[in-house]
């Protein structure tokens, strides 16, 4: 089943700072896309575990920190950030 994934607006405005920033915005955009495709197909087994049941992903040049609701079936990006 696929979850529904959610932006938080600091996140949201974060990754909109950091793609007018890029030289390079053809490649923030798939990794963000990426990060959703994935975490909407199996957010549980993709990235790192972490404290209070949050979890990271990388797919270069992005990260995000995430969190899963698995009743309701939905994703929260919590925080994006540039790895490189």
């Amino acid at each position: 089943m696929r979850f529904t994934v959610l932006w938080k607006p600091q996140a949201e405005r974060t990754l909109l700072e950091l793609w007018l920033q890029s030289s390079d915005r053809e490649t923030l955009t798939r990794a963000a896309e990426e990060i959703e495709s994935l975490v909407r197909q199996r957010p549980d087994s993709v990235g790192e575990s972490r404290e209070l049941g949050r979890r990271w992903l990388f797919v270069e040049p992005l990260g995000v920190d995430y969190s899963v609701s698995v009743n309701d079936r939905v994703v929260e990006i919590i925080n994006v950030w540039k790895t490189s």
